[in-house]
């Protein structure tokens, strides 16, 4: 058996698990992102991220849906 596979780039962050060396830098790129959007806004990064959390039940883009979704928990700090 013999197979050719083609790598493909594109400027859209990842919607399902891909082993590459670049992920760690996209998901950095878009954590930035976030921040400067909740900056914007004025609303707080956290508070962004938990509002757009993923919710149990919700299909994502590649069609599973989600089981579990962000359960928020307060800091001891």
């Amino acid at each position: 058996m013999r197979s050719i596979g083609y790598d493909v780039v594109c400027n859209r962050p990842k919607s399902a698990a891909y082993r590459a060396p670049g992920s760690p830098i996209s998901a950095f790129a878009v954590e930035s992102v976030l921040d400067m959007l909740a900056r914007k806004i004025g609303m707080d990064p956290l508070q962004l991220r938990l509002n757009n959390a993923a919710r149990p039940g919700v299909a994502t883009i590649f069609g599973p849906k989600h089981a579990h979704g962000v359960t928020p928990r307060r800091s001891r700090h």
